[in-house]
């Protein structure tokens, strides 16, 4: 503690100086002997008053949390002015700023693409046709308002086979031959090729006769008192379909009886039965299960879930009538990954 005696204003005055003043009182000291210095240095010493130590003032209120979803962190923080260090009294002792945890609801988790299944076999056995393969939108799923996958879920593709059987067709007749005799009954004939069109790649060949011969005559032939004639009858209806639906064939047939051969006379000639294409309405072709697709990606990360796998009734597929495939499209087993982190919250 300095005392300090104003001889102007008779005022004396006790407080605990700060360095600065002490070594301004040593000053005064050294000039004025004793403790007693002129009315100036008193004066500053009056208006500058007793040292007053800072003070805290009360918490301002937490922040907001510094993210909107799952775990962050939250402040506040306060002043040294509940008073404010003065006249050289000490600051405020202490953290000015606290700091918390905090959370949120779960962060949205937008979805995306699992790897694509195997392609499809092809849609057809032989020349042009398309296959397909397929991805699911669960590597991840989307949770928590997350966006859905972007593009398609399936893929189509070109394919081809080998060429499609070409089954053979008949051309035009050819015009009938000259008759075979010049006089007296004869035959001529006609033909026709198996190439409208030709028959590739396996396909079957023509059905039925490539030569019709038919009766012909000429005048009487000198000496022949007994002239031998014959005929073929008309040809009867042709036959039903042999099959109710799909191709097949048909026939008709004709006797050697306008008239019969008789007394060593010939028989007929040409073939006594035709055949020809028929068709009725496609046959029902009833569906069959691909192969699965390989086993989608587990639908989790971490702990317990599921995961799936699917195939199609396109080996054949239902055609004209036929059943649909029975049983599930999709298969689903369980599946795991490792435990699952635990999020610990402090307040």
């Amino acid at each position: 503690m300095v005392k300090i005696n104003d001889s102007t204003a008779s005022v004396s005055i006790t407080w605990t100086p700060t360095a600065a003043q002490l070594a301004q009182a040593l000053v005064c000291y050294q000039a004025f002997g004793s403790n007693r210095c002129p009315g100036p240095f008193l004066c500053d010493k009056l208006t500058e008053g007793s040292p007053v130590d800072g003070g805290w003032c009360t918490y301002s209120d937490w922040t907001d949390c510094s993210v909107t979803c799952e775990n962050g962190t939250q402040t506040r923080s306060r002043e040294c002015t509940c008073p404010e260090p003065t006249y050289g009294g000490a600051t405020c002792v202490g953290a000015e700023t606290e700091t918390q945890s905090c959370s949120g609801p779960p962060c949205p988790v937008d979805g995306g693409w699992c790897t694509y299944s195997d392609w499809t076999d092809c849609s057809v056995t032989c020349e042009n046709g398309t296959k397909t393969h397929s991805r699911e939108c669960k590597c991840p799923e989307p949770a928590y308002g997350g966006a859905t996958c972007v593009g398609a879920e399936t893929e189509k593709q070109s394919c081809s086979g080998p060429p499609c059987p070409v089954d053979g067709g008949w051309c035009t007749y050819s015009d009938w031959t000259d008759c075979s005799v010049t006089c007296g009954n004869g035959a001529n004939t006609r033909s026709r090729e198996c190439k409208c069109p030709e028959p590739a790649y396996g396909g079957a060949t023509c059905v039925g006769a490539e030569t019709e011969t038919q009766s012909c005559s000429g005048p009487p032939c000198p000496g022949n008192d007994t002239p031998l004639s014959f005929s073929l009858s008309p040809y009867s209806d042709w036959s039903d379909c042999s099959v109710t639906c799909g191709n097949s064939t048909q026939t008709r047939s004709r006797e050697c009886k306008c008239p019969e051969p008789a007394y060593g006379g010939a028989t007929c000639v040409g073939a006594e039965t035709e055949t020809q294409y028929c068709s009725g309405p496609p046959c029902s072709v009833d569906g069959g299960w691909c192969t699965y697709s390989d086993w989608s990606d587990c639908s989790v990360t971490c702990g317990n879930g599921t995961q799936t796998r699917s195939r199609e009734c396109k080996c054949p597929e239902p055609a004209y009538g036929g059943a649909t495939c029975v049983g599930a499209e999709t298969e689903t087993q369980y599946c795991s990954g490792p435990p699952c982190p635990v999020i610990l919250h402090s307040s």
